[in-house]
């Protein structure tokens, strides 16, 4: 097991026992998203998920996977308070300072929040007629750890695969 793996299994241990989830930025491309699984063996209460993307939004609730599913952007809060965020690879698609201040905000908010960036610069453009997927930020562990979150790179800065794992 890699890892970065085994970092995002002891976080979800230790905050998902009965807790509801809010699972922010899903690909209807999987059959289910890639740490749903993974949350819901670790005693989710709930799992509700948020997605900017209109045509995502329909297909998830198609797929029937989550409690509810939300449309809408992270940076203009959640539809109410969860025990834990799960925002996977999210931050990089909004600018650097709103990415910022929504990881504060919802750690002011929320009593857990495990999110992931790629770490460094990674170029990305839209994906899946997706154009919220664009990279239009980059960040490196200390950005992280500037705002009260711990925060673990996995590779070397710059590199594809390479990820930053933060929890707070």
């Amino acid at each position: 097991m890699k890892a970065e793996t085994k970092c995002i299994f002891a976080a979800l241990d230790q905050y998902v026992p009965g807790e509801e989830v809010l699972y922010v930025g899903c690909h209807p491309h999987r059959r289910s998203p890639k740490w749903l699984n993974e949350i819901k063996s670790r005693g989710a209460t709930a799992v509700d998920a948020l997605e900017i993307f209109q045509p995502n939004v329909l297909a998830i609730r198609e797929q029937g996977i989550f409690r509810t599913v939300y449309h809408g952007s992270i940076a203009s809060g959640t539809p109410k308070k969860y025990g834990l965020i799960f925002w996977w690879q999210g931050p990089e698609h909004l600018p650097r300072y709103t990415a910022l201040e929504t990881l504060k905000s919802l750690a002011a908010q929320h009593i857990h929040v495990i999110a992931g960036s790629p770490h460094g610069v990674y170029e990305q453009g839209p994906e899946y007629g997706n154009p919220h997927e664009v990279h239009v930020a980059h960040f490196l562990p200390e950005d992280f750890l500037s705002i009260g979150y711990q925060a673990e790179a996995f590779g070397p800065v710059n590199k594809r695969r390479s990820h930053i794992v933060l929890w707070r």
